[in-house]
């Protein structure tokens, strides 16, 4: 792979409450930003839960709910994303009152948190068109995550 590609695996699964029945997707996509690399596995479990049960799903195949590093990767998922939102694992830190990714890594995102009413719900969802926060138990399509740190020669 050279450093002016971004290869992406996706593995998409359908009606079931877990990660099964996989149809393997591989796309190349030239960047836009010379010298990006990147390269990750996405998983969308089809079937609609609500956050926690995402988390939990990601979490029983060794994934976690999606982190995104920054924001030439968020654009590249609006590409890639079915039409409906899909939960990712940016929710709301009650403790440092803001939003933190699911590991503790800080956002590289541009986020304007404070655009992202905690009253108007405490899990950030992503959609072909932005991320926006919505109540934590209402019932999305889950998308999970791998990150791979190190990249073929």
């Amino acid at each position: 792979m050279t450093e002016q590609e971004v290869t992406f695996s996706a593995v998409r699964f359908h009606k079931s409450s877990g990660l099964q029945n996989r149809v393997r997707l591989e796309e190349t996509l030239k960047p836009r930003k010379a010298g990006l690399k990147g390269r990750g596995d996405k998983y969308f479990v089809m079937d609609r839960k609500p956050w926690s049960r995402c988390n939990q799903t990601c979490q029983s195949s060794s994934l976690s709910l999606l982190k995104i590093d920054d924001e030439d990767e968020l654009k590249f998922l609006q590409l890639v994303v079915p039409s409906d939102s899909c939960w990712i694992g940016l929710p709301y830190d009650n403790k440092k009152k803001d939003w933190a990714w699911i590991d503790n890594r800080p956002s590289k995102l541009a986020l304007n948190t404070m655009k992202y009413n905690i009253r108007d719900g405490g899990c950030m969802f992503l959609s072909k068109t932005r991320l926006d926060n919505n109540y934590c138990d209402q019932s999305l399509i889950c998308i999970c995550g791998r990150r791979l740190d190190k990249f073929p020669h």
